[in-house]
């Protein structure tokens, strides 16, 4: 059993070793390679000091940051090996033996699966987004989402599988062709799992599979993620939705900027 890992850093450095032990402590490792999208840290010094359970590491320094989906394509191009298991992982993931190995396991078992993914929670135990359904006109609009949960047993079939921790079948990403250019950061995974759908796969969340993600390193989300979150959002709807979707997509960014300027009113009133 081996798993080919694929990690893009940007300013990651605090979280580089705990994933780093992760992943050598459970010995299935076969290669790393990393992307870094022009961090200003050490993410880069670190990637290559690390020891990640294998002798067969490569670190890629992206000159500008090319995005999350780019720079995922650009590593999964680049592994060196043949393992027919695919394992994109963000750098403030932990992820031990037994996960991977159930992951591995209901993959290896349903060869419909495209890709499987794990529940994930934060590092104090709080449960995090691990996969959802599919977004739709109505809560694209709405700004709502609706979440899956693994089930006590076997997989449980989602819409897509959080980007932050994904196990591919090699040959099902493959056949998507990647992560698309469309999405410099945000719905790229849901993009990609909706085409390995069209392609007749399904992608699940695994029973008894669990892992830390501490979703943003940490950090509150900034206006800046807000926009490209909001970017993403319309680039989605208008791909996949059509000009239901794109009006969607309107309504709920006009939704956005009224709770925006709602909560500024209510910082000016408090004061």
């Amino acid at each position: 059993m081996s798993i080919d890992v694929v990690l893009v850093t940007y300013n990651s450095s605090s979280f580089l070793e705990r994933l780093s032990e992760t992943l050598s402590a459970t010995e299935m490792v076969s290669s790393v390679t990393v992307v870094d999208n022009d961090s200003s840290d050490a993410s880069v010094e670190l990637a290559h000091r690390l020891d990640w359970g294998t002798p067969v590491v490569q670190v890629i320094s992206s000159p500008t940051n090319i995005g999350f989906g780019a720079a995922m394509n650009l590593g999964v191009r680049s592994v060196p090996a043949s393992s027919k298991h695919l394992l994109l992982i963000n750098p403030d993931v932990a992820v031990d033996r037994e996960a991977l190995s159930t992951l591995v396991a209901e993959l290896d078992r349903n060869e419909r699966l495209a890709c499987v993914g794990a529940s994930l929670s934060d590092s104090e135990g709080h449960a995090v987004s691990s996969a959802r359904e599919l977004p739709t006109r109505r809560s694209i609009a709405l700004r709502r989402v609706a979440e899956v949960s693994a089930k006590s047993h076997g997989s449980t079939q989602a819409g897509w599988i959080c980007g932050a921790l994904m196990l591919w079948r090699k040959e099902a990403f493959d056949e998507t062709g990647g992560f698309s250019a469309d999405y410099f950061l945000y719905y790229e995974d849901t993009d990609i799992c909706r085409r390995a759908q069209q392609l007749g796969y399904s992608v699940a969340l695994v029973a008894g599979a669990n892992a830390i993600h501490d979703q943003g390193h940490g950090e509150a989300t900034t206006p800046a993620l807000r926009k490209w979150n909001r970017q993403s959002r319309r680039r989605y709807a208008r791909n996949w939705l059509g000009l239901g979707g794109v009006l969607a997509a309107l309504a709920a960014d006009a939704g956005d900027w009224l709770g925006s300027a709602r909560r500024k009113l209510g910082r000016g009133v408090s004061k």
